[in-house]
C-alpha cells in the first residue's frame, strides 16, 4: 500500500508549475484590467500590478531557471518539467500576455481615459506656453540634480538600484577619457514651506 501511495504521488499530472501557476494568477489580473465594469483607475491599476509582477517574476524566477540551466540543473521538479523547458513554457506565455497588456492599454485604457479628460501628450503636442513652462522647471529643479557618471576604466560601470530608472549617454566636448556616462534617477523630497 505505501509503495501504491508513493507511485501515485510522484506523479506530474498531480502538480502544476509554481512558474507557471504565478503566469496564470497574472493573467486573471490581467483580466480584471480589460474589464469595462471596473473603474478606469482601477483597471489601470491592475495593469500597474501586472507590469510590477512580471518585472518581479524575471528578476527572481526566471532569473533563478536560467541559472539553473547555466549549472545544467535538467532534473525535473515535480511536475515534471525541466528548468530549460520550463523557460520555453514562460516564454511563449509572457509573449501573448504582454502583447495582450500593450493591446489593452493602447486600444482600452488610454480612450477611457481620454474619455475622463486624461491624456498623455507627446511633446509635439504641447503648446508653446506648455513647453515653456517644463523647459523652465527642467532648468529649475531637474537639471541641477542631474549627475552624470562616467563609464571608463577608472570609472567602471556603476552599481544600479534595483527597480531605478537610469539612462546612458553620449557626452559631446567632454575632456574625459570617455564619451559614455550614466544618470541615474533622483528623489524630489518636498519640504512642507514648498
Amino acid at each position: 500500500m505505501e509503495e501504491e501511495t508513493s507511485v501515485v504521488l510522484s506523479d506530474p499530472a498531480l502538480y502544476s508549475n509554481r512558474e507557471l501557476s504565478l503566469l496564470e494568477f497574472n493573467e486573471r489580473i490581467l483580466e480584471e484590467a480589460q474589464d469595462p465594469s471596473n473603474p478606469i483607475l482601477e483597471r489601470l491599476r491592475f495593469l500597474c500590478i501586472v507590469a510590477s509582477n512580471l518585472d518581479e517574476f524575471f528578476e527572481v524566477r526566471v532569473a533563478g531557471l536560467k541559472q539553473q540551466r547555466q549549472s545544467n540543473v535538467s532534473a525535473p521538479g515535480p511536475d515534471g518539467m525541466s528548468p530549460g523547458e520550463q523557460l520555453a513554457a514562460i516564454s511563449s506565455r509572457v509573449r501573448k500576455m504582454v502583447d495582450d497588456k500593450y493591446r489593452t492599454w493602447s486600444e482600452d485604457l488610454i480612450p477611457a481615459l481620454e474619455e475622463n479628460n486624461i491624456f498623455f501628450l507627446h511633446c509635439d503636442q504641447l503648446t508653446n506656453a506648455e513647453k515653456q513652462y517644463y523647459a523652465k522647471y527642467f532648468e529649475k529643479s531637474v537639471y541641477p540634480v542631474l549627475t552624470p557618471l562616467a563609464v571608463d576604466p577608472v570609472h567602471p560601470f556603476p552599481q544600479l538600484l534595483n527597480k531605478s530608472l537610469n539612462v546612458a549617454v553620449e557626452l559631446e566636448g567632454t575632456s574625459l577619457s570617455t564619451n559614455l556616462a550614466l544618470v541615474q534617477e533622483y528623489t524630489v523630497t518636498f519640504s512642507s514651506g514648498t
